[in-house]
């Protein structure tokens, strides 16, 4: 009798299908079968062998199979939480995409307002030189030699505005106009003066000096979409060369310890990076020799001739290169005053963006 209970008796039913089946209805694998539909399905098929093992009583095989279920529908939930975190990857690199490149427009923008801005101020400035209220009445003799002074420098700045025009635009009518008027003001002011109060051509020269401002502009406005900023302040900086900026540009103030006319052997790396940076900027050079001292009028042209030379050694093509001698007319500290002469000794090398 028990032999026959015992055969006769239904056998336990699996422990693990009923896990299997709440997670194949759970919301997390809601999302995964459309995410990760193969596992999906592996999980379906091993659950319905599942069900069909403990059908014939094979519980051990049941719960092998519902386990193999479970392991399917996790691998799927974790195969759809990826995929889902790959979109939200692709979207969101997508959008920074999109923000990187509207910031490149507003930063390409905003450089050209910048530029705008810039030469709308030069053009006011060159108007408001340029429109003098009145023409300068002769003053007193004290008066006067100020005023030499200050055409002088004008006449000067003259000469370096048009300069740097001419490596932008090259040679042009308007420029050797410019050029012969500052030479014929240049003599009138090197002239012997008949009277100490005699009247000083200082509204000419102002004129002048407007005026190759004016033509510098111009040229530089033409180039500017196609050669760009000027030289990076950023490299000459990074080169410890301490630049600055003016009208024409960028610019570095050396002060080698000349040898007479010959330039120091520790200079040349110095010219080499200046040649280097105009080289990768695609600017020409200005070179402006002050030698502080108006005794040795060659001097400074020979300065500028080494200078010049230093820098095509260093790969610059010399018709990117404009050597200007400005001699004591523009110094920077009191020509009178004590070791005026070594301040005012100096190489102003100009960055000019050019064709």
């Amino acid at each position: 009798m028990l032999v026959l209970l015992a055969c006769g008796a239904s056998p336990a039913p699996s422990q693990a299908i009923s896990p299997a089946e709440a997670l194949r209805t759970s919301p997390q694998l809601t999302e995964a079968r459309k995410l990760a539909p193969q596992a999906f399905a592996e999980g379906e098929g091993a659950l319905a062998a599942a069900k069909r093992a403990e059908a014939d009583g094979d519980v051990v095989m049941a719960d092998l199979l519902a386990e193999r279920a479970t392991a399917h529908y996790v691998r799927a939930v974790a195969m759809g939480r990826r995929a889902r975190a790959a979109a939200i990857e692709a979207d969101v690199g997508a959008k920074l995409g999109r923000l990187e490149e509207e910031r490149a427009r507003l930063t390409e923008a905003r450089a050209g307002l910048e530029r705008e801005t810039e030469d709308l101020e030069k053009r006011l400035r060159i108007a408001k030189e340029a429109a003098l209220p009145s023409p300068s009445k002769k003053d007193s003799p004290a008066r006067e030699a100020a005023r030499l002074v200050a055409a002088r420098s004008f006449l000067a700045e003259a000469r370096l505005l048009c300069g740097a025009a001419h490596l932008v635009a090259g040679k042009t009518a308007e420029l050797e106009a410019a050029d012969l008027e500052i030479e014929a003001l240049e003599k009138q002011l090197d002239a012997p003066r008949p009277r100490a109060d005699a009247p000083t051509p200082i509204d000419a020269a102002t004129r002048q000096r407007a005026r190759c401002l004016g033509l510098l502009t111009r040229a530089q406005r033409d180039v500017t979409a196609s050669v760009g900023e000027d030289a990076s302040l950023a490299d000459l900086s990074q080169a410890g060369l301490s630049p600055s900026r003016d009208e024409r540009g960028v610019y570095v103030t050396l002060r080698p310890e000349w040898n007479g006319d010959k330039l120091p052997p520790g200079s040349e790396k110095t010219f080499a990076t200046l040649a280097r940076i105009a080289l990768a900027q695609k600017a020409s050079i200005q070179l402006v020799i002050h030698d502080g001292s108006s005794r040795d009028k060659d001097l400074g042209v020979r300065r500028a001739a080494a200078s010049r030379d230093a820098l095509t050694r260093s790969g610059l093509a010399a018709a990117r290169i404009r050597a200007e001698n400005a001699s004591s007319r523009l110094p920077i500290a009191d020509p009178a005053g004590e070791k005026a002469l070594d301040r005012n000794a100096r190489i102003d090398v100009v960055f000019i963006r050019g064709k």
